[in-house]
């Protein structure tokens, strides 16, 4: 990613080559998650978050949301010069009445088809994507 990218999204790195991906609701900090390359991929997600229950980079303010599966998405969609909210994972159930129904909503998904996709959309209101 770019440094402005990664900047922008506030990620940060410990001193023992730790990623660290803070998850914010407007300004609060909300939890982070740690994650380690090497040897084998570790992730760990602090105390008390629940990631089921967060969507991340979510802003009620645009006419549309891409939804994504993970923050690598956002982040890819961001230095492209869109707006993408996160759904960390594929299952969605539990979110849909945090999605206003005045919007328009995009799911983008790498590893489902896009009928299981559109299937598994928010609030069914969704526009299918190529990629």
């Amino acid at each position: 990613y770019k440094d402005e990218t990664l900047r922008h999204f506030r990620f940060g790195e410990t001193d023992d080559g730790w990623m660290i991906i803070p998850f914010y609701r407007g300004r609060e900090l909300v939890g982070f998650q740690q994650r380690k390359q090497t040897p084998d991929r570790i992730v760990r997600n602090n105390t008390g978050f629940n990631k089921k229950e967060y969507l991340y980079n979510y802003d009620d303010g645009y006419d549309y949301v891409v939804v994504v599966e993970g923050y690598s998405d956002v982040l890819r969609l961001y230095e492209h010069g869109y707006n993408a909210t996160a759904v960390l994972g594929a299952d969605v159930s539990g979110r849909r009445k945090k999605f206003p129904s005045s919007s328009t909503y995009i799911w983008h998904s790498t590893t489902m088809t896009p009928e299981d996709a559109l299937r598994r959309s928010p609030i069914g209101k969704c526009l299918r994507i190529r990629t």
